[in-house]
């Protein structure tokens, strides 16, 4: 999977799948379909990466694992983000992350469920309430480069405000902790907002 053998991936996931489905581990089930999930997505095929998340939720409430619970709405509601027809699906489920993620004081969750409520606000030209959920997200990322892209996504608000000095501002920090982080790609992200921002 993380070498983007996405046909190898997803063949041994689907062994892992029959395995842990003959043995009733519906914790292992609820993993793998996320995992195959993820594949598909990042494959293009939103409809099989919804169809499994989809079904990692059903398994993950009916064992009531939370954490479980949580992944399943966070890749529900990104896979939403992508169409401007699907983005109150995309928020009803983010929302739903972000309630339950705080109940387990989850905070890497807590940081995606709101950066991704954030950007939908952003899409929707609500840039108070985006930047509300930018900063909210800021706070539970914890240095990681999760971190530079929450940054960036506040940079953008700012820029849609017409307050580029602070936008720049920003972008100078998010670019030194990337370099940190020897995080490149958020890193170049940094650097075409930032190039954006002059422009």
């Amino acid at each position: 999977y993380y070498q983007g053998n996405y046909i190898e991936a997803i063949s041994l996931w689907k062994k892992s799948l029959a395995v842990f489905d003959s043995i009733h581990d519906q914790l292992g089930v609820a993993n793998i379909l996320s995992n195959l999930g993820a594949t598909y997505y990042n494959e293009g095929d939103y409809n099989k990466a919804l169809d499994h998340y989809l079904r990692s939720l059903k398994v993950s409430e009916e064992i009531k694992d939370t954490l479980r619970i949580v992944t399943a709405l966070l890749n529900i509601g990104a896979v939403y983000i992508d169409k401007p027809s699907t983005h109150a699906k995309a928020l009803e489920y983010s929302e739903k992350a972000l309630e339950l993620s705080e109940k387990i004081e989850y905070k890497e969750a807590i940081a995606t469920s709101s950066v991704n409520i954030g950007e939908i606000h952003f899409l929707a030209g609500k840039y108070d309430l985006a930047l509300q959920y930018f900063e909210k997200s800021l706070k539970y990322t914890g240095g990681t480069d999760g971190t530079v892209y929450t940054m960036v996504n506040i940079s953008n608000v700012y820029s849609k405000q017409g307050k580029f000095n602070e936008a720049l501002k920003i972008l100078e920090e998010a670019i030194t902790i990337a370099d940190k982080l020897n995080a490149k790609p958020n890193k170049a992200h940094a650097l075409v907002a930032l190039a954006e921002t002059y422009r």
